[in-house]
């Protein structure tokens, strides 16, 4: 296992008019490879801000991001979607699907943006991750058509085609019944071990708490607890 991200004294603030509001100050982390880590705290303590620039979608006002070898303060924004595009999976409360794409269409849109023009490629990549978080019979189907818990399964397909070296997950259990909650977690889980591809979770599910590998606790924009379980 090696280090795959880190923040070393971040410091974010945002402004209104002429005033400035802190939202992370001096925080410090390093994420290991394989890890499944969980950011806790009230809202406004910093976590959904900690997850959008692990994803290369805010930058800091100073310190040092590195992802996956690559210092990214500082960057453009085309390197930073770079970036994103090539070692980063996203998966939201909301899913996030386009309605109007099936299963398969969805998860292959990924490999779309990323110019892989073989069809067959995508075909088989699409494929074996739809059969790894298993709803590959549900590929022709639309989102609608799909309860909700099928449908975060492909949110997750279309975080891991690429097969990223980081997942981030912002709240994936806030609009799912606890039975559909529980399988999501089972399945990031079996994906974590058999991909090897580590989550970021930010959260104010208890069940993410238990079943994350780490907890990081913020209040007011610092670290004030760092758990490995």
């Amino acid at each position: 296992m090696g280090i795959i991200a880190g923040f070393k004294n971040i410091t974010k603030s945002y402004h209104i008019n002429e005033i400035r509001i802190p939202v992370l100050e001096n925080v410090n982390f390093q994420l290991d490879s394989e890890d499944m880590i969980a950011f806790v705290g009230p809202s406004g303590s910093g976590k959904t801000t900690i997850l959008n620039l692990l994803g290369c979608l805010d930058t800091p006002d100073d310190g040092e991001i590195i992802l996956d070898k690559i210092d990214i303060y500082g960057l453009s924004k085309n390197r930073l979607a770079e970036i994103r595009n090539e070692k980063l999976g996203f998966i939201f409360q909301s899913f996030n699907l386009i309605p109007v794409l099936t299963a398969y269409e969805n998860v292959e849109f990924p490999l779309l943006l990323e110019n892989i023009s073989d069809k067959q490629t995508r075909k088989d990549m699409v494929m074996e991750i739809l059969d790894k978080v298993g709803i590959k019979e549900l590929a022709g189907r639309l989102p609608s058509h799909m309860s909700g818990g099928q449908q975060q399964r492909v949110a997750i397909a279309r975080a891991l085609v690429k097969k990223p070296v980081l997942v981030l997950a912002d709240e994936p259990t806030a609009n799912l019944d606890s039975k559909s909650a529980g399988e999501t977690l089972d399945l990031m889980r079996k994906m974590n071990e058999d991909l090897k591809t580590s989550f970021v979770f930010s959260t104010h599910d208890s069940k993410i708490m238990n079943f994350a590998k780490r907890l990081i606790t913020l209040q007011d924009g610092s670290i004030v607890k760092d758990e490995r379980k």
